[in-house]
């Protein structure tokens, strides 16, 4: 995990657009104390060295969260955007 984060640091991981919103989902979940979708999704991101095996292992935990219907409604929305911007699809129902 520690190389992710230091790969990810120094610019040799390309950015995912969806990079950004996650942060941000992140950081409300944080904020909330929300430790079931934080342990959800966080082993996974910060293991993320921007291979499809590893973007597939991180839609897989966001699809756990946002298929658990327990995040606030705006957090929903935001999560259902950042699967869609990691899968090129439209935006999941909410």
């Amino acid at each position: 995990m520690a190389v992710a984060e230091g790969l990810r640091a120094s610019g040799a991981i390309e950015p995912r657009p969806a990079d950004a919103l996650l942060a941000e989902l992140l950081a409300g979940f944080r904020a909330r104390g929300d430790l079931v979708a934080l342990g959800l999704i966080l082993p996974a991101r910060l293991a993320d060295l921007g291979t499809d095996e590893d973007r597939t292992r991180l839609v897989t935990a966001l699809r756990m969260v946002h298929a658990a219907r327990r995040l606030p409604a705006a957090e929903q929305r935001r999560l259902g955007t950042v699967i869609s911007a990691l899968t090129g699809t439209a935006t999941p129902a909410v």
